[in-house]
């Protein structure tokens, strides 16, 4: 509320909406203010984490279907082919997918006690031997635990939905038409969210359109000295 939001609360609902919700804000964490570290890389790696999320399953699929080229060719012979597996990449992919999933909704269901019993049992017994059997490429498996740590890292911001959904569809656009369908997607992406906005704010602000003073508290947070009571302007068709 200090810098000039509305937070929207409903009775009978835990939740609320803070508004104008923009983009940046979502690598934004409260800690952040209350340490000096907080100043420091810390938001960079949120937004590395939603990178990784929604394209790096994408990337891995387009390389191992049609760029094997672009890496040394005693690597990619041993760390992309996945002729000696049951199921083609995609297959192999969903499966470890589900997999953790079903860990993730298993661990908020049981007591707290077992929970470190259950991810070794799914995690260990059964990924090793889904590797063993030759259901899944070890480098699948590795890919995949990545993509689902950094998904993690980014789902406390409130991303958790969308990157769901943009994961599945750059997995697929990196399956059908490899880099290439990749990079049209990422820029359909960009157009689309520049032309968001929240309460006549662009979802991109500061960015799209830039605001040179709006960055005291972008990528990197600011002095807070200079943040606490500061002028917060954001631009709309009113005050254009």
């Amino acid at each position: 509320m200090f810098e000039g939001r509305v937070v929207i609360l409903v009775n009978g609902n835990p939740s609320c909406i803070i508004v104008p919700c923009l983009f940046l804000k979502n690598i934004h964490q409260p800690d952040e203010y209350f340490s000096k570290s907080g100043r420091f890389g810390y938001r960079f790696m949120r937004l590395f984490g939603g990178f990784l999320s929604v394209f790096l399953l994408g990337l891995y699929v387009s390389m191992e279907r049609f760029h094997h080229n672009w890496i040394p060719h005693h690597f990619a012979k041993k760390l992309l082919s996945s002729s000696d597996t049951l199921f083609p990449i995609l297959i192999e992919i969903f499966f470890v997918l589900i997999l953790f999933q079903f860990l993730t909704e298993a661990a908020l269901r049981i007591p707290k006690s077992t929970v470190i019993i259950v991810s070794l049992i799914g995690a260990i017994v059964v990924g090793q031997t889904a590797v063993s059997a030759k259901l899944i490429h070890p480098l699948t498996l590795i890919i995949v635990g990545t993509n689902f740590l950094a998904t993690i890292v980014i789902a406390a911001g409130g991303l958790y939905g969308t990157v769901l959904i943009l994961r599945f569809i750059f997995l697929l656009l990196g399956y059908f038409f490899g880099v290439t369908g990749i990079l049209i997607g990422f820029i359909i992406l960009i157009a689309y969210m520049a032309s968001l906005k929240s309460l006549g704010v662009p979802c991109l602000a500061p960015f799209i359109p830039f605001q040179w003073n709006e960055m005291k508290d972008g990528l990197i947070r600011g002095d807070l000295r200079k943040l606490i009571n500061s002028k917060h302007t954001y631009q709309t068709k009113k005050n254009k």
